[in-house]
C-alpha cells in the first residue's frame, strides 16, 4: 500500500516533465515554506558518475564523526522515500520508518502550500526534503544533484559547505546540450 505522498509523487511523474531546468519554481516553492534550505549545512555533489558513491562515502565518514546527516540521492531506487535517509548520532538514532513518515508528511506539505506552481515531481520531492532535513535538525546534508547541474532543482543554497564535482561527461545531451 502506497502512501498518499509516493502517490502524490508518482501522479506529477506522470502528468509533467519529470525534468524541467531552471531554479525559478524552486525558489518559489521554498520561500513559500519558509526557506528550510537557509537553516542547512549543506555539501553539494553533482557530476555525471559517481555521485552516489561518494555521498554515501561522505555521509559514513560525518556520521563516523558523530554528525547527524541527511542523505538525499536521485534518482530514487523503488519508491520516492528511498531517496531521503538521515544518519543519525549514536544517542539517537532515527527510526527508518518514521524517518519516511515525517518524509512524506514534508512532501503533502509542500503540495498543500505549493500546489499552484505547476511544480515536477522532482522538485516537490526536494522541496520536501529540505523541510524535512531542517525539521529533524540535520547536523549536515549530502545532497546529490539530479540531471541539471546549475539549473537543477538542488542548486538552490546561497552557500554551501562544500561542492563536490565527481567525474564528468557528455550526458543527457537532450536536456542539457552537446557541450561540458
Amino acid at each position: 500500500l502506497m502512501h498518499k505522498a509516493e502517490l502524490l509523487l508518482e501522479s506529477l511523474q506522470r502528468v509533467r516533465p519529470n525534468i524541467a531546468l531552471g531554479l525559478s519554481p524552486s525558489v518559489s516553492a521554498l520561500n513559500r515554506i519558509g526557506n528550510p534550505h537557509k537553516n542547512l549545512r549543506v555539501v553539494h555533489v553533482a557530476g555525471t558518475n559517481g555521485k552516489g558513491s561518494v555521498c554515501a562515502m561522505l555521509a559514513s565518514a560525518l556520521h563516523c564523526a558523530g554528525y547527524k546527516v541527511g542523505i538525499y540521492n536521485s534518482p530514487h531506487l523503488l519508491r520516492w522515500s528511498d531517496s531521503v535517509n538521515i544518519l543519525a548520532k549514536q544517542e539517537g538514532q532515527v527510526d527508518a520508518e518514521r524517518n519516511v513518515e515525517n518524509w512524506h508528511d514534508s512532501v503533502v506539505d509542500v503540495a498543500e502550500v505549493c500546489g499552484d506552481l505547476s511544480l515536477t515531481a522532482f522538485e516537490v520531492a526536494t522541496a520536501a526534503m529540505w523541510l524535512h532535513f531542517d525539521r529533524s535538525h540535520v547536523d549536515v546534508a549530502v545532497v546529490e544533484a539530479g540531471v541539471g547541474g546549475r539549473l537543477d532543482a538542488t542548486n538552490v543554497c546561497p552557500s554551501v559547505e562544500a561542492s563536490l564535482i565527481t567525474s564528468v561527461a557528455l550526458d543527457h545531451q537532450d536536456l542539457l546540450g552537446g557541450t561540458l
